[in-house]
């Protein structure tokens, strides 16, 4: 897919600043044939298929990053003291004008450590995410199991390095977060949100469901630090959702083609991103059948190609075009003296002789195009010649036809 991924993924930054929060996710193409780089990993919409990192802002796709069950993640640099998943989130937010605008990056637990976000911090980048309890520096202190049951909106926090915030909050499980940018004591670090009732069945329903009284939603006061990390985490989300609409993903057996239609299909709805962003009003799809359409009359409208030779390169020369029209006789020149010898042709033209008969000549027994895949070296015409049809030699043997 070189040099095309490289020239898109240029693209994709040059035209688009994005806000100041983005999300750092992965996504997975279809594709489930024979390839040593594609991932499979169930419970997932596309449990098959290639990987890819991806940096997403509201869907647009500004930055991404191709990844490999049997190599390293190619042009990047391994940073000191992060693990490779971490060096690639960083090789992406790198893409980002962090020096001209401050960032906030959304990530999930498969990223989140404190090690990486102390290093986005000092790129003046703040960073935001779930972390597993076993990640690197993780408080012990904070490290609650799943099936742990408290009463429902439940904080506790601590600082690593006098940077990080861990935070731990009780929901319908225990919630673990990373923060460079929160902080979860004073009013300003709680909203009130419209919050669902959890099902009978969730780990700690006895406690959650009686802050509900018997209803079904209910506006209760949620850290800030939650509330900002559904919003903004689902910008890798919405670019997939919004691709799966009008996908041009075929079924197909070569290994690079998923990558090409992943390709377009990001290249498309940036497009339209774009679009928006400057007051367009049209409908995702009718945007996208007015780019077909344009397009189209593009091609339509453009200069036909010309041949030109170059030495050493350039294309071939297009191949001879026989035709004999309805007002023409077959020329004298094939009844000359001397020899004819049969050659094979390309490109399988159609014979001359029989063209004749049943255009000229009406005759229902022929057809206008018969391919065959020989002529005769000194008329330079094609003709049949097989153990079916010899019109080889009936055209340089009868005088009349």
């Amino acid at each position: 897919m070189e040099p095309l991924s490289t020239k898109l993924a240029s693209d994709f930054s040059q035209y688009y600043v994005p806000a100041t929060n983005v999300s750092v996710d992965e996504m997975i193409i279809q594709f489930s044939g024979r390839s040593s780089h594609t991932v499979r990993m169930k419970n997932k919409p596309t449990p098959e298929g290639y990987k890819i990192f991806a940096l997403c802002e509201a869907g647009y796709t500004y930055s991404f990053l191709y990844s490999s069950c049997i190599h390293s993640n190619i042009g990047i640099n391994n940073i000191q003291g992060l693990t490779a998943t971490a060096s690639a989130v960083v090789h992406l937010a790198q893409a980002l004008p962090y020096q001209q605008h401050p960032f906030n990056i959304y990530m999930d637990n498969y990223f989140s450590n404190v090690p990486l976000f102390k290093y986005l911090h000092s790129l003046n980048i703040g960073a935001c995410g779930t972390v597993c309890i076993n990640s690197s520096r993780f408080p012990p202190q904070l490290k609650v199991a799943k099936s742990t049951k408290l009463p429902w909106n439940t904080l506790s926090g601590a600082i690593v390095d006098n940077l990080v915030l861990t935070a731990v909050w009780m929901d319908n499980a225990p919630v673990t977060m990373l923060s460079t940018i929160h902080q979860i004591s004073g009013k300003t670090s709680f909203v009130e949100r419209i919050w669902r009732q959890p099902r009978v069945t969730s780990t700690n329903a006895h406690n959650v469901r009686s802050v509900f009284n018997g209803q079904h939603t209910a506006k209760l006061s949620i850290p800030k630090i939650i509330n900002d990390y559904n919003f903004n985490m689902n910008g890798v989300n919405i670019s997939d959702q919004y691709r799966s609409y009008y996908g041009t993903q075929l079924p197909v057996f070569r290994t690079w083609l998923p990558l090409f239609f992943w390709i377009l299909d990001t290249t498309v709805f940036n497009t339209y991103h774009i679009h928006k962003a400057q007051g367009g009003q049209d409908t995702h799809k009718d945007f996208r059948i007015k780019l077909a359409w344009d397009l189209i009359h593009e091609g339509a409208q453009g200069k036909k190609r010309t041949w030109q030779h170059h030495q050493g390169s350039g294309p071939k020369t297009p191949k001879r075009v026989y035709v004999t029209k309805s007002h023409e006789t077959l020329p004298v020149s094939r009844l000359s003296p001397g020899c004819h010898p049969p050659v094979s042709v390309e490109g399988r033209p159609s014979c001359i002789l029989c063209h004749y008969r049943a255009n000229v000549l009406n005759d229902p027994n022929f057809k206008i195009k018969t391919p065959t895949m020989w002529k005769c070296s000194k008329c330079d015409v094609p003709l049949c010649l097989s153990t079916a049809r010899n019109c080889f030699n009936e055209y340089h043997e009868i005088q009349e036809f």
